[in-house]
């Protein structure tokens, strides 16, 4: 019975968040006013929303560094896990996603995916076009100062360990000079219980999982802890090569990553 509820809050959230974007989008086209800040803070909110009615608390450490967390115009890079971790870093920080063309032809999550001002990336087709565009989407994006996450192993994780980055996300923002924040994402606890090997699919999401029958079963979980480890902004002009650049922002995460297994 508390599954359904949550769900059909879940469900609630999710209208909210249509009506304020159709009436958002309608409002500043009117006015011609940027519509991508509006879309990440509308998603903010509802993505903080989300995070309370899941029954997720998150635990920030290094709080002194959330200041360096919240200037504009900067690439936000982190380990992923799970499609959980975009409702609680969003409710911590409002930011444009980045998540992949195969997302956006997923059907639902596709159309939130692009209601929410997804930047899209071509992750698997060969065709040079067609990457071009998506690394002209987010140089765009950091050029109008509009920070932007990244989640550059390309994929969730089991947990067991950080996977290696894509380096070729890294080339908009040492082109342009922007900072990298750098973050680690570690779930501790579920329904009590600290993660293990036995446990971890409840919030981990990875391989040949689907979206919907996942969802279902976490929200059976009463209760998910998260600790979100701030660890601070990489200058990308002290790198010379964009693959350092990446390969420094994996070894800082990874220090601070908690293997299962």
């Amino acid at each position: 019975m508390r599954a359904l509820i949550k769900g059909i809050v879940a469900l609630l959230i999710v209208l909210i968040f249509v009506v304020f974007t159709v009436a958002g989008l309608i409002f500043l086209r009117i006015w011609r006013r940027p519509t991508l800040l509006y879309l990440n803070f509308v998603v903010s909110c509802c993505c903080w929303l989300m995070v309370k009615n899941l029954g997720i608390t998150v635990s920030v450490k290094n709080k002194q560094r959330l200041p360096e967390l919240f200037e504009s115009g900067q690439l936000i890079v982190a380990n992923h896990l799970s499609y959980l971790d975009i409702f609680i870093l969003s409710s911590v920080v409002p930011s444009c996603f980045i998540t992949s063309n195969d997302m956006k032809a997923t059907p639902v999550l596709g159309q939130i995916c692009q209601m929410a001002g997804c930047l899209f990336v071509e992750r698997k087709n060969p065709n040079i076009r067609l990457r071009q565009k998506s690394a002209e989407e987010l140089t765009k994006a950091l050029a109008q100062r509009i920070s932007v996450t990244l989640f550059p192993e390309a994929t969730s994780s089991n947990a067991e360990q950080v996977l290696p980055f894509k380096r070729s996300y890294f080339y908009p923002a040492h082109q342009l000079g922007r900072h990298c924040f750098c973050l680690t994402f570690n779930y501790t606890k579920i329904a009590g219980e600290p993660i293990s090997l036995a446990n971890r699919d409840v919030v981990c999401w990875y391989g040949d999982m689907t979206f919907f029958p996942h969802f279902w079963q976490f929200l059976h979980c009463p209760s998910v802890e998260v600790e979100l480890t701030l660890l601070g902004q990489v200058p990308t002009h002290d790198f010379e090569q964009v693959g350092d650049l990446a390969d420094h922002c994996r070894e800082m995460i990874s220090a601070h990553f908690h293997r299962i297994g």
